[in-house]
């Protein structure tokens, strides 16, 4: 009954600006309105289109500086038709394809204000940073649709990808892991591209006239997302502002591949500045790290020289042993050889120098702190920032496979709401969360949510903005519960 009043509120708002014929619907009569609308789910009369496939809009230089590179190992490919590893210097896969409001009650949004735009979404994809993963996989898909359905313009950012990863074992066992060479490299090369990616977005977008996109948004309002190792690069470009903060994670790094703020592989180069626009970030099971000196104040490392960091809303499994959903130790692979390659070493594709090595470092001996989305909440909190928390117990990375064939395991990872019985009304749920929260954020309301924002296998029930709907939670929550 609630949701079926606001969505009317809601329609006959839009239909108010439709009485007079000559009224058009803008990208402000939608974000107006959205305070009046049931979030959790799509607004219904509202259509969305794509620029997908041949569409996708390309954000690296073509052709690349000689510095770009990346590195396409022979034990990572796909179609394994080669048995070597080398550097591939085509730039043109750097693309972004996006997803935008398009009709209300059949009537076409006008997008020819450039003075009034609708809040962004720039979002990652996940897949471990292996070659096979891309921005076509279903989860990202159905999770840039379903914010685009409650009024935000999605990109889904393609990046750089191709990792080498260390299997053995740290002694002790429980919670440790290696980090390799490649791995570092990996994800140094995609958040020097998602960086890039967001700076084009903003450049592309104060250059409209030069373009045909059909779509607006306000670049002073734009959020950052991924899954799994698109959630660790989206946190990565909203948490380390500066190339020092880079430099304490990725050592030495920078020396061989260039600061993170790549200035030429773009079509935006450093004189677009991204950060301050950024308002928050979408953690869907991803990941921080920080130096060891950070380990008993981890916040303080995110919040040093006056810098605030991003609100955030999370969703982790508990289960989760790819990124711990509290924290775990990283230890950098020691100096010798394993499955005929050394971890500690990368020579491959380097822009600058020939040869990287991780600092001298003793196998046994930590090296970083990674720190999951139970963890991160915690910091955020005690910091004074606005983050919501959403625990599933019995997820693991991701989420469960639908249950479709009889014998299958059942659905679980739902996070607590009743109504998410498949992958795919999950990544619903969580995108309409999202869109609660950002929208929260951009209406100055973030800072006075009351009630829970901790939910351990809870429904969250808020829907708007507004002080009612804001502290909707009526779930009985516990804020202080965490798993068994």
């Amino acid at each position: 009954m609630r949701k079926h009043a606001t969505l009317c509120l809601f329609l006959s708002c839009l239909q108010i600006t439709l009485g007079a014929q000559e009224a058009d619907i803008t990208p402000c009569t939608i974000y107006n309105a959205l305070c009046s609308v049931d979030l959790r789910s799509a607004i219904a009369t509202l259509k969305i289109d794509s620029l997908t496939g041949p569409d996708a809009i390309p954000y690296g230089i073509v052709p690349a500086p000689s510095t770009y590179h990346d590195v396409i190992y022979s034990d990572n490919r796909c179609d394994e038709k080669d048995t070597i590893t080398y550097c591939e210097s085509n730039s043109e896969k750097l693309i972004y394809t996006v997803y935008y409001p398009d009709s209300v009650t059949n009537k076409k949004i006008k997008y020819t204000n450039i003075a009034c735009g609708l809040p962004a979404v720039v979002m990652f994809h996940g897949g471990s940073f292996e070659e096979c993963s891309s921005l076509s996989s279903e989860g990202i898909r159905t999770v840039c649709i379903e914010l685009a359905l409650r009024g935000f313009v999605v990109f889904n950012v393609e990046y750089r990808r191709g990792v080498l990863v260390d299997r053995r074992e740290v002694v002790p066992t429980i919670k440790n892991e290696y980090y390799a060479s490649q791995q570092m490299h990996a994800i140094y090369r995609a958040c020097q591209d998602a960086r890039g990616a967001i700076r084009s977005i903003i450049l592309r977008q104060r250059n409209s006239a030069s373009f045909q996109d059909p779509f607006r948004i306000d670049t002073t309002r734009m959020f950052v997302g991924g899954i799994s190792a698109g959630s660790f690069i989206s946190l990565n470009t909203a948490y380390y502002p500066n190339q020092d903060m880079i430099n304490a994670i990725f050592p030495g790094v920078a020396a061989n591949l260039g600061d993170i703020e790549q200035n030429t592989f773009y079509y935006a180069d450093t004189t677009v500045e991204y950060y301050p626009n950024l308002k928050g970030v979408l953690n869907m099971w991803g990941s921080l790290q920080v130096p060891l000196s950070y380990t008993n104040n981890q916040g303080g490392f995110f919040s040093q020289n006056g810098i605030t960091p991003k609100p955030q809303i999370t969703f982790h499994g508990r289960l989760d042993s790819v990124f711990f959903a509290d924290s775990v130790f990283i230890f950098f692979s020691p100096n010798n050889m394993s499955q005929g390659i050394n971890f500690s070493k990368e020579s491959n594709c380097m822009a600058y120098g020939t040869q990287y090595q991780f600092p001298a470092n003793n196998p046994a001996t930590r090296d970083l702190l990674g720190l999951g989305g139970l963890n991160i909440y915690k910091f955020l909190k005690n910091l004074g920032v606005p983050a919501q928390l959403h625990i599933d117990c019995e997820a693991e990375h991701g989420l469960d496979d639908d249950s479709v064939n009889v014998g299958d395991p059942p659905y679980e990872s739902n996070y607590g709401a009743a109504s998410a019985v498949t992958r795919a009304s999950t990544q619903s749920y969580i995108a309409g969360q999202a869109a609660v929260f950002f929208l929260a954020i951009l209406k100055g309301e973030a800072t006075s949510i009351s009630g829970t924002t901790r939910f351990i296998e809870c429904e969250n029930f808020r829907h708007g903005c507004g002080a009612t709907n804001l502290d909707d939670d009526d779930a009985g929550c516990d804020d202080t519960d965490d798993c068994p």
